[in-house]
């Protein structure tokens, strides 16, 4: 008998939160070798012409579709870039299908890089892709910053 409605709040900041993200993935294998690499940023800089933009520790090249570890100078290819714009519709370009890594702009603020499994986690699907399954949740109120999902089971 269901005794309390269970409902879910869903800030934007919460994408800063890189062990919050982990926590909404549910990982079947739990060997530390499928632990999942999640990095988020503030945006420092956009360059449309170059089509760069810049964090403290990351430069993301949409044109060469590569991630650059500034601290390493490594070079990542992306699977995907999701550009979530301040209206929330969103764009996406293709990159490299055999790299593991994806990458989110979120409304030129955040800049998101993670691993193919993550990107399948609750939050990510709830908030970046207003992905839910429709027979447990249900989107009640959505701000510019904020959603509240409630549990329907």
């Amino acid at each position: 008998k269901k005794t309390k409605d269970i409902y879910f709040f869903l800030h934007e900041r919460m994408l800063l939160e890189t062990n919050l993200i982990k926590d909404f993935y549910i990982n079947k294998n739990k060997s530390k070798k499928n632990q999942r690499k999640y990095f988020s940023e503030t945006i420092l800089s956009v360059d449309n012409i170059k089509k760069n933009i810049q964090t403290k520790s990351f430069l993301l090249k949409q044109r060469n579709k590569t991630i650059i570890v500034k601290a390493s100078n490594q070079q990542i290819k992306f699977n995907r870039l999701f550009v979530v714009r301040k209206n929330n519709t969103m764009a996406i370009l293709q990159g490299d299908t055999k790299s593991s890594f994806y990458t989110i702009i979120y409304k030129e603020k955040y800049l998101i890089i993670l691993h193919k499994d993550l990107i399948e986690s609750f939050f990510i699907q709830a908030f970046i892709f207003n992905n839910l399954d429709k027979n447990l949740f249900k989107f009640i109120k959505q701000t510019p910053t904020s959603k509240i999902i409630k549990l329907v089971l």
